[in-house]
């Protein structure tokens, strides 16, 4: 799977979950810090996972996913998963 559309298609979920604009999906953005605000709670998040686990059709185990800090993570993580 291509990089760019892994990164597409990441910034597309998270984007879709936070009722933000793909636009404003950066990939030096920090999960905890840039893009979960106030409004979002722990279970956006896990819908998130869980949207990237089927889309992607992986498993993010629990430790790995608490290394993920920043979107880029997210995405180079895929990207390793997919094409080893």
């Amino acid at each position: 799977m291509d990089r760019k559309d892994i990164e597409w298609m990441v910034k597309n979920i998270i984007a879709s979950q936070l009722g933000k604009s793909e636009d404003d999906i950066d990939n030096n953005h920090n999960f905890k810090n840039d893009l979960y605000t106030d409004n979002t709670d722990s279970l956006d998040a896990v819908e998130i996972l869980i949207l990237i686990e089927d889309d992607f059709d992986i498993n993010i185990s629990d430790s790995d996913y608490d290394d993920l800090s920043t979107v880029e993570d997210l995405i180079e993580y895929i990207y390793e998963k997919k094409n080893g």
